[in-house]
């Protein structure tokens, strides 16, 4: 048998208030998985593309992005090193007009790269084959 006073029961306010720093942190995990999840769903539909040079001393990146709604191609060649990693942009791309949408790219030569637009039209692009700074940029649809 049970000795001494019955336990206090203050009513259902009592247990929530008690339990009120659980809920909060337990909305608040569920909102930052929520978000998380979300940040991951987006981003994860861009990336990058390496397309090393036929040499191996360079490397061709393609990161695709967005610019609002529109796709959006950027393109840089990045010389790895043991110590510093150089990185030179080539052009861009921006695929608000169709036919400036990127198709195509690749090293067509130690010091040359072929990027080809929807609309057909070729760019060649010439590297220095000594630190990989291309000779000039282009940009297809894309604000300068």
């Amino acid at each position: 048998m049970l000795t001494g006073p019955p336990p206090k029961f203050h009513g259902t306010r009592d247990i929530l208030w008690r339990n009120a720093p659980r809920v909060v942190c337990a909305v608040v995990l569920a909102f930052m998985l929520l978000g998380a999840g979300m940040f991951n769903a987006l981003f994860s539909a861009f990336g990058e593309t390496r397309y090393p040079s036929p040499d191996g001393r360079s490397v061709l990146v393609v990161t695709e992005g967005a610019d609002v709604i529109d796709p959006l191609w950027n393109l840089s060649v990045r010389q790895p090193s043991t110590f510093v990693a150089r990185t030179w942009e080539v052009g861009c791309f921006n695929g608000d007009d169709p036919d400036n949408s990127l198709v195509s790219v690749a090293w067509i030569s130690p010091t040359q790269i072929e990027a080809v637009a929807e609309s057909g039209n070729r760019y060649l692009i010439t590297v220095d084959p000594s630190d990989a700074r291309p000779s000039q940029t282009i940009s297809v649809g894309c604000d300068d």
